[in-house]
């Protein structure tokens, strides 16, 4: 496997404190109420941006399409930084100029997460109540980073509001988030491995008491 690229410094730190915040998903999982969350994002942040990134984006029609969620909110298009596809490493190293990942709702990231948390960038992630929706959530979990999970909308502004306040903390996270996955069960296969055999252990052995029990009440009537 190709090595991923080294974690750079905040971004924020070497901008005059600008915080990019930043999404590198497929464009079918950004809702219109996603949009406007990462409207009103930008709208508080003073200066911030947002860089959307996805292979769709390489195509004119598309991103004339998606600046104009931003713009017709008032949002200047100068702030909204595009970009297409490009090769593995470069899409993973594209992280190093993003200092706060923005999930998308209610479908949320998945291997996006995984990526960004690997390249030192956390999540703003909103827990949906379905699996697709709540990827990014179990995964911030795992990581022991539950005060970047939000429960509702409002919750989910507020955090990548707050979060964007204190570029010094953003960047110790930054510094120490790869070895935080690479030691987590999530980067360790063989730990992740055997936690998903138990699972499915526990799973089967809860199936077996199941049908015996079923087994027993057809017996006795």
């Amino acid at each position: 496997n190709e090595p991923l690229p080294d974690v750079n410094e905040l971004p924020a730190l070497s901008s005059g404190g600008i915080i990019t915040f930043g999404s590198f998903n497929r464009l079918a999982k950004v809702s219109s109420e996603t949009y406007l969350a990462w409207i009103e994002v930008l709208q508080v942040v003073p200066r911030s941006r947002l860089i959307l990134k996805t292979g769709e984006l390489s195509d004119a029609a598309t991103r004339e399409r998606v600046i104009g969620h931003f713009t017709k909110a008032g949002v200047a298009a100068g702030r909204i930084v595009m970009q297409g596809g490009t090769s593995w490493y470069e899409h993973t190293q594209a992280y190093n100029q993003i200092d706060i990942a923005l999930d998308p709702f209610p479908h949320g990231g998945g291997v996006t997460a995984l990526e960004g948390l690997m390249m030192g960038v956390p999540v703003i992630t909103l827990r949906w109540p379905t699996v697709v929706g709540r990827l990014s959530a179990s995964i911030m979990t795992t990581l022991g980073l539950t005060d970047w999970i939000a429960e509702t909308r409002e919750q989910y502004i507020a955090l990548a509001i707050q979060k964007a306040i204190d570029l010094q903390l953003l960047d110790a996270l930054r510094q120490k988030l790869r070895g935080i996955f690479t030691s987590s069960v999530i980067g360790d296969q063989a730990a992740y491995a055997r936690a998903v055999e138990q699972e499915y252990r526990q799973l089967w052995q809860e199936w077996c008491t199941s049908r015996q029990h079923a087994r027993s009440n057809i017996i006795k009537r």
